[in-house]
């Protein structure tokens, strides 16, 4: 059987899918209008400016950013030169200081200034502090800082930091009034061993000599100390006050355990300056009776021999 034909002599299939693809683009070009449309509606609307408009948006951005690229970039080519030479300054500071504590240990080392300072009690006020440094070395990581706080100070004139110029400078005005400090309390603690050492070798085998003199060198280190601290101004009038305050009780502690502690030897000793006192006032006495009896014509008697005399009965 044939298929059913049209009046154009096409098959019904053939004639259906040709009208189906008609009717997609008539869609399609609908679309495309309409799409058209609306854009050259909002050309309309924006107007003949509207596209230079967005243009010249979209540049601000980059422009503000350029423009803030090329300021940084200049700021830091002006500060560069100043950074460098702070950089140099610092370096070659690192070096000097570590020249200067080389230099500090050997001389130290010739003029054996560890023994001086163990004879001193420096070592041992040193090790109480838990520090793993000898004298020689103390010394010079001192003065390595020290060097260095200059170097810090140069360097940091030379970047125009004014803030950290002025605070380095306040602390170097204290270095010297530091330094005389602490010669005040090594002095302090040379004499204390000093006069401990003259306790103990005037006193010989006493007992309680050894305590004593430990409390005398206690007491000059103190002293010492308290100076140190009125040298470099830390409150002086509360300083004061401490050291008065320590001086009178270690004056009252010291009356207190010779009082108590020694009554019978301070009774005997006081009874034996006493006597002694007397002594000499009745020989003085009988000296000038004798000597006003041979000026009236007496017998020639010399005063020394009867005041020897006279004297026995009493040293009995």
């Amino acid at each position: 059987m044939e298929p059913a034909r049209l009046d154009d002599g096409h098959p019904a299939g053939v004639r259906g899918d040709r009208g189906a693809g008609r009717r997609r683009q008539a869609l399609a070009a609908g679309g495309l209008g309409g799409s058209a449309g609306a854009g050259a509606r909002r050309l309309r609307a924006d107007g003949p400016g509207g596209s230079a408009r967005q243009t010249r948006d979209r540049g601000v951005p980059v422009n503000e950013l350029w423009q803030r690229l090329s300021t940084g970039s200049e700021q830091l080519l002006a500060v560069l030169p100043s950074f460098l030479a702070a950089a140099a300054i610092l370096l070659a500071g690192y070096f000097l200081a570590r020249l200067v504590e080389r230099w500090t240990d050997a001389l130290l080392k010739r003029l054996n200034f560890n023994k001086v300072a163990e004879r001193g009690g420096l070592s041992e006020a040193m090790g109480r502090t838990g520090t793993r440094l000898d004298p020689i070395h103390a010394v010079g990581k001192l003065l390595f800082w020290l060097v260095m706080l200059v170097v810090i100070l140069l360097a940091s004139t030379a970047l125009g930091l004014e803030s950290i110029n002025t605070m380095f400078g306040t602390m170097l005005s204290y270095i010297p009034t530091l330094i005389a400090a602490i010669v005040i309390v090594i002095l302090g603690m040379i004499v204390g061993e000093f006069v401990r050492a003259l306790v103990l070798a005037s006193a010989g085998g006493v007992e309680g000599v050894p305590a004593l003199a430990r409390v005398a060198k206690g007491a000059v280190v103190l002293i010492a100390v308290f100076m140190a601290m009125q040298q470099i101004g830390v409150a002086p009038e509360l300083v004061t006050a401490a050291f008065t305050l320590s001086l009178g009780a270690i004056a009252l502690g010291a009356g207190l355990a010779f009082g108590l502690g020694n009554q019978r030897l301070a009774g005997e000793i006081t009874r034996r300056w006493y006597d002694e006192g007397r002594r000499r006032r009745e020989r003085r006495r009988r000296e000038r009776e004798k000597a006003a009896d041979s000026a009236d014509g007496g017998g020639e008697v010399r005063p020394g021999e009867e005041s020897d005399q006279e004297e026995l009965p009493l040293q009995r």
